[in-house]
């Protein structure tokens, strides 16, 4: 099967559309630092200052990886005046573990 016609039939458990993003969340997940930031900002929502304080980082590398968890949809940002404040999409976090336990689930079953 070709490369596209793969990735067109997506995986089981998971519609085709679904993969790509599945894909860029456990990407974005898969650096130690922008796990520590998904921690705290499940925990409520966090200012770009906030985030770098807590977690001992430059306000340059937490805006870096805050952007990145933004771009794949698992941060939701709002600006005041100068600062963004950063909530975790805690239904896009759940989808995506269950997406991945489906991935898991077809194996067990056989697929």
């Amino acid at each position: 099967m070709a490369v596209t016609a793969r990735r067109a039939a997506g995986v089981e458990g998971v519609a085709a559309p679904d993969v790509e993003r599945l894909a860029r969340i456990l990407a974005a997940l898969a650096d130690p630092t922008r796990l520590r930031i998904v921690a705290l900002v499940a925990r409520g929502e966090r200012s770009g200052v906030e985030v770098a304080e807590a977690l001992g980082i430059s306000q340059a590398l937490a805006c870096h990886h805050l952007t990145r968890l933004a771009e794949c949809g698992l941060v939701r940002q709002r600006r005041e005046g100068q600062a963004k404040y950063n909530r975790l999409d805690h239904d896009l976090l759940a989808r995506s573990l269950g997406q991945i336990a489906a991935i898991r689930d077809d194996r067990r079953d056989g697929g």
